[in-house]
């Protein structure tokens, strides 16, 4: 038979797509033809590699690179789809181009059999498939997953459809009661799982594995609250999370609640996932709902007794309490902590249960679905009495991409490599290429030529794709400090191995902040002194400044308590501080390097603490991206606080700063010519020079060019160079007005880093007209109050109303004519929760007795300027009248911009 699955997407990651071409692959070894068809292309080398057996369609390529659309096709993608259901989860992605590459696809089909593997792709099977043809709807999911409309519009279209099969057997009986016209159409065939080439797991090593997507209905915060009670009873156990999602963020910060940093890992996802099973003792699923279980069973035939909750469909299926696993009631933390405990405690237990899950596991190979599958198929096409060709002789080996390689770490300095493709192999990174030396059995040890850092493998010139990399030796410690550490990792599925070169190492198992100390503990590994070790930690870019405190040492295990505060003493926001253990003059890097954790930065990270004396600090312990610890100084995450608690908001605030400035400077609307110099770039703007009311958002590179752009599209910009809110926005984007300086020399940018207030890494400006924001001389010869330090809210008000001042008496700086405004020079712009005063689009005489009212310094010498009732717009006018503590006032200066609020 000639079988066509329709997919949504066969280059993302899912649960869907993994049972699909593991089921299609055994059907192809019965001889089947087997078509797969998928609606979008989004990447160009999928996630899961697929037999060259299947002929694959892809109706849509919405890649970067792809050829862009006809006109024609353009005006429809921009129009919704009318097919596809509106209430269906993907709805937001189809659209009217979508419904007619489908729909042509299906009028055209010639295949036997046609498989839908999603509700709303089901729908035109059931509206253009040829009804000649056997059409087959799958339920990945369930059916009180879907809303009434969604429900109702499946029944109508699955009337005129062969079969509907479902992943549990649950969920086939809902269907029947809530479609009994098509009761006797309904089938269930579980999800197949291929079984693993991999030894299974030997349940020694204290670790906890669970799998999938970081969103909330697999509670991975319960999981997480669970795991926080067994670490008290069983602190030698750890647990890792594998898989990305919307709640990555959301979980690091429960990590960092429950303190759980030096025990709990998210890894994001790995593909294949078996060689991380393989790894732990015990699988863990904490899901509210689960359409069938796929985890589960992939756990299972890796060797591993499951706890998982006895959610609605998959678990209770898959799992007999007490024989495959432990299940817990769906919601319980405190209940799936103590069968956590249970397994923990029990290794016995773990053992039986891991040899049963596997022969459980077994029952849902693709052979066994493949025949389920086969047996539907052949039923609905005799009760059609029509022929269909006869398989054809199957194929004896399953074929693998040709540049795939599997490995094994048999130590830490010996890398087994299987599978090998044949070819010039080498190692390969940008500044060299060195050959794989020819390996006795496959075995390499010969690491001699590789410096330390990445190098990813090639062949004939081109990456070789990750296979299986079964690194599960390199959890265990060695006895003996290794020459050299090779650690095998896939790169955006390359394989690529981590090298490092040390004689001894000190490996760090335990970071944590109790108020303004940090505790760093490890283990040593090599000759190190009994006693006289010492902990430096040292600025990164002054290694002349460091601190040093003594090291516990008992047996092989160290501890240093460093107190913050005098690391805080000689910190500014961005400083690194690198962590040193030394041994009569000898030095040791403290890290994590001896176990199967290549790049652990992204994986392993610990909370910003804050120091409150001698000023507000905020540190961060962290791995390195050579897996060294260091501490990182940096501004609050959200706001820096002052002594009185005066919050500067930086990144938050500018969005707003930026338009309260627009409206200020847009004024009356004439249009004045504004060019633009050879040395301005207009973002998203075709010409040299522009017309009318100008806003403009400007920012410094680091080669010192100035983007600009004009409106909304300013707006865009600015969220663009600056990046999204949150942690180290600042640091990522590390500008300053003068290439060639380290920090800005006026009096402001020296005094706001001594308060833990501002960087000086940030130049960018809003602005009107060609003067832009210049800085004004007057500040130049202002000094600064209270010993050169802006203490408070007072004194930074004090400090910028004594330059307002200053310079509104001094007539025509830098030599322009009396009559030029002070602003943009210096803008003071004041915003308030109770006083909003909108100045765009006001009249004069409306701006004129607003700034009568508010602002009589102002007003009077405006009048002086100007003449009273001149007719002059003077929107550029600020404010210095006293601030209350709803206020919120913003500084533009030189080009940056400091919110205090």
């Amino acid at each position: 038979m000639k079988i066509s699955f329709l997919i949504h997407s066969l280059y993302n990651v899912g649960g869907t797509i993994r049972t699909t071409l593991s089921t299609a692959t055994a059907l192809a070894d019965r001889g089947h033809e087997i078509e797969l068809v998928t609606v979008f292309r989004r990447r160009t080398v999928p996630v899961f590699a697929w037999d060259e057996r299947f002929r694959v369609i892809e109706l849509l390529d919405t890649r970067k690179s792809a050829e862009p659309l006809s006109p024609a096709d353009a005006k429809l993608a921009a129009k919704p789809a009318r097919v596809f259901p509106r209430s269906e989860g993907r709805y937001a992605q189809y659209n009217r181009l979508t419904d007619r590459l489908i729909a042509d696809y299906l009028r055209g089909c010639d295949a036997d059999v046609i498989v839908g593997t999603r509700p709303g792709l089901n729908v035109f099977l059931a509206k253009y498939a040829p009804k000649s043809a056997i059409r087959v709807a799958q339920e990945h999911l369930f059916l009180s997953k879907h809303g009434r409309r969604l429900t109702r519009r499946l029944y109508s279209a699955y009337r005129r459809l062969d079969a509907v099969t479902t992943v549990s057997a649950t969920d086939a009986r809902h269907y029947r009661q809530r479609m009994p016209r098509i009761a006797d159409r309904v089938e269930h065939i579980p999800n197949s799982v291929p079984a693993t080439p991999l030894p299974p797991a030997d349940g020694e090593q204290p670790l906890i594995v669970a799998a999938g997507r970081l969103e909330s209905i697999k509670r991975y915060d319960l999981l997480l609250a669970a795991f926080a009670t067994v670490i008290e009873r069983h602190p030698d156990w750890r647990l890792r999370i594998y898989g990305h999602g919307k709640q990555a963020a959301e979980l690091r910060e429960l990590v960092d609640r429950l303190a759980l940093n030096d025990t709990v890992m998210l890894m994001g996802s790995r593909h294949p996932i078996d060689a991380e099973w393989v790894k732990g003792s015990i699988a863990a699923v904490t899901s509210d709902m689960e359409s069938f279980g796929l985890t589960l069973v992939e756990a299972m035939d890796c060797g591993l007794p499951v706890v998982s909750t006895a959610c609605p469909y998959g678990p209770p299926e898959i799992i007999d309490d007490g024989q495959q696993g432990l299940l817990t009631p769906p919601g319980d933390a405190d209940a799936f902590a103590e069968a956590l405990c249970r397994l923990i405690e029990n290794p016995a237990l773990r053992h039986d249960m891991a040899t049963a899950g596997r022969k459980r596991a077994a029952e849902f190979s693709p052979d066994s679905v493949a025949d389920q599958y086969e047996d539907l198929f052949t039923r609905l096409v005799a009760a059609r009495r029509r022929p269909v060709a006869p398989p054809s002789t199957p194929s004896v080996e399953v074929v693998r991409p040709a540049s795939t390689v599997d490995c094994r770490s048999v130590t830490f300095e010996q890398l087994e490599l299987t599978s090998v493709p044949p070819g010039r192999l080498t190692w390969w990174r940008e500044d060299s290429e060195i050959a794989v030396p020819a390996p006795p059995a496959g075995v390499l040890s010969d690491w001699s030529e590789l410096a330390e850092g990445d190098w990813l493998l090639h062949r004939d010139g081109q990456p070789v794709s990750a296979g299986y990399i079964d690194s599960r030796a390199l959890l265990r410690a060695p006895e003996e400090p290794p020459g050299t550490v090779v650690v095998p990792f896939p790169d955006k599925g390359i394989f690529g191995v981590r090298v490092w070169r040390r004689d001894r190492f000190a490996e760090v198992t335990t970071v944590r902040c109790d108020g303004e100390v940090l505790t760093v503990g490890g283990q040593l590994v090599g000759a190190f002194p009994g006693d006289g070790l010492r902990c430096h930690i040292r600025h990164r870019k002054q290694p002349e400044v460091s601190h040093t405190v003594d090291v516990d040492v008992e047996a092989s295990a160290f501890t240093a308590v460093i107190p913050l505060v005098t690391i805080a003493g000689d910190s500014r926001p961005g400083d690194l501080w690198d962590l040193w253990l030394d041994a009569g003059g000898r030095q040791t890097r403290i890290a994590r390097l001896l176990d199967d954790v290549a790049h652990r930065k992204s994986t392993q990270r610990h909370p910003v603490t804050m120091v409150s004396h001698p000023r507000p600090t905020w540190l961060q312990p962290y791995f390195t991206v050579n897996n060294e610890l260091s501490i990182r100084v940096k501004p609050d995450p959200a706001t820096t606080s002052l002594a009185d608690d005066v919050a500067i908001r930086r990144l938050q605030s500018v969005q707003e700063a930026v338009d309260r400035r627009a409206q200020r400077l847009t004024g009356s609307g004439s249009s004045p010519l504004h060019n633009l110099d050879g040395n301005t770039q207009l973002v998203g703007h075709p010409k040299r020079h522009i017309t009318g009311p100008l806003v403009f958002a400007a920012m410094c590179h680091e080669q010192g060019r100035v983007v600009t752009a004009t409106g909304k599209r300013g707006e865009k910009a600015i969220g663009e160079l600056l990046g999204p809110t949150g942690l180290d926005t600042s640091q990522r984007h590390r500008v300053q007005t003068d290439p060639g300086a380290p920090v800005a020399s006026d009096p402001l940018d020296q005094a706001l880093p001594d308060n833990g207030v501002g960087t000086g890494n940030q130049a960018f400006a809003v602005g009107q007209g060609d003067d832009g924001l210049v800085r004004h001389p007057a500040l130049e010869e202002q000094p600064l109050q209270h010993g050169h330090r802006i203490r408070s809210r007072a004194d930074a008000v004090e400090y910028f109303h004594q330059a307002l001042r200053l310079s509104v008496m001094q007539p025509g700086g830098q030599g322009r004519p009396p009559t030029t405004p002070l602003h943009p020079q210096l803008e003071v712009l004041k915003t308030s929760a109770e006083k909003r005063h909108r100045v765009h689009g006001q009249s004069h005489e409306a701006q004129a007795r607003h700034q009568r009212d508010n602002c009589p310094e102002l007003a009077r010498t405006d009048e002086h300027r100007h003449g009273a009732g001149s007719g002059q717009d003077d929107t550029k006018e600020g404010c210095t009248d006293p601030l209350s503590e709803t206020d919120r006032i913003v500084f533009f200066l030189d080009g940056r911009i400091t919110v205090y609020g």
